[in-house]
């Protein structure tokens, strides 16, 4: 759930491609218990999530030509407290930019434009 500004090309589009596999494991009723538990995943927003993602693709000029529909029905057959499951959004974002240099930067360089900004304001 890091803002897809902040993330490597790697990520974002790593990221993508898990949105499409997960909405394959729901379809297929599979077990999502190792996602939630690690806390990388919030099932509710996995529609939403796929099209910031997408979004953000097209923004830096790659190509999205995998649409995604995806229906809070698929979240069913997954106990109340799965479906109701939320990231840590500043866990994740604190992880993510320790493990990758990339991304590091990218959150590095926005923050620094975003001060630039409020100073000529």
């Amino acid at each position: 759930m890091v803002d897809p500004v902040l993330m490597c090309r790697e990520h974002l589009l790593g990221e993508h491609r898990e949105m499409h596999a997960l909405v394959g494991m729901l379809t297929r009723k599979k077990s999502l218990t190792g996602y939630i538990k690690k806390g990388l995943l919030t099932p509710k927003l996995i529609g939403k999530r796929h099209d910031q993602l997408a979004k953000e693709i097209v923004k830096r000029g790659y190509n999205h030509l995998t649409p995604m529909i995806f229906e809070q029905e698929l979240l069913d057959y997954l106990p109340e407290e799965q479906q109701n499951s939320k990231v840590d959004l500043q866990w994740s974002q604190t992880c993510l930019v320790l493990r990758c240099d990339r991304c590091k930067d990218r959150e590095r360089i926005i923050k620094c434009n975003i001060e630039s900004i409020s100073l000529l304001e």
